[in-house]
């Protein structure tokens, strides 16, 4: 129901009575159907109306990683995990830190963040941002640990198989490579087919196999700081940030049906 009543008396928004975090999830996805701009403005209505959560915050950190603003997104990570010590505060700063190329500083904070609660869950996103540092700096094996834990947790995590499939093209592991380029094939065909594009390929919704280096490198580069397993983005060549998913369409095919 839209209304609920409080005290018997009073009549508020049903979505008011849900966590901040709810709240917070549930306006980014938003992004299916309104600018980003328009998402942002909204988190920071939610900033001052939740002044002591930091949800608002940390979730328009996620979207600033997607847009490729990894300065700010660090801002904000940062100073929330100073703040509160939340669990995606240390992922999240970490990432940043990662994107920005300060790889030492965020396997840090990334290990910082697992001494204080005491484990990672298994199915959140350090895994894929470490995994990715982790073959950055060669270290093939601990990267496909982690990655193929991020893809084992969120079979939808499409940075991770991106990450996975240059792990084992390096690795020259060909059954492994065909697997995770086989899944990117099937959750990514619009990121592929720009991929394609920006990598000078003939556009194509699969992976070239004769060529697949370039075409996953140009689609990390599309995709920014977004390795969500749920909202999956990129900004095109024309700057234009764009949403992928389709699963949203499935609520309307029930709705109609």
């Amino acid at each position: 129901a839209p209304f609920s009543m409080v005290d018997d008396e009073l009549l508020v928004r049903a979505d008011e009575l849900a966590s901040t975090q709810v709240q917070a999830t549930r306006w980014q996805h938003r992004l299916l159907d309104l600018p980003v701009e328009d998402v942002l403005a909204g988190f920071e209505r939610m900033a001052a109306r939740y002044p002591e959560s930091p949800h608002a915050h940390t979730y328009t950190a996620e979207i600033e990683l997607w847009r490729g603003n990894y300065e700010a997104a660090y801002r904000l990570t940062d100073e929330m995990w100073t703040r509160t010590g939340t669990r995606w505060a240390y992922i999240g700063s970490g990432a940043a830190l990662a994107l920005l190329g300060r790889f030492d500083e965020a396997l840090e904070r990334w290990e910082i963040g697992r001494r204080r609660f005491r484990t990672y869950l298994a199915h959140e996103a350090t895994y894929c941002h470490r995994g990715e540092v982790l073959r950055l700096l060669g270290r093939l094996d601990e990267a496909r640990a982690d990655l193929e834990q991020a893809t084992r947790a969120s079979s939808t995590r499409i940075g991770a198989w991106i990450n996975l499939a240059l792990v084992e093209l390096e690795a020259g592991r060909d059954d492994s490579l065909e697997h995770a380029l086989a899944r990117i094939d099937e959750l990514a065909p619009v990121l592929i087919w720009e991929a394609s594009r920006a990598a000078d390929r003939p556009p194509s919704t699969a992976v070239d196999r004769r060529a697949p280096k370039p075409v996953l490198e140009h689609a990390l580069r599309l995709m920014r700081g977004n390795r969500s397993s749920v909202l999956h983005t990129f900004v095109d060549d024309r700057g234009r940030f764009r949403v992928l998913p389709d699963w949203h369409l499935d609520t309307w095919r029930a709705t109609a049906q």
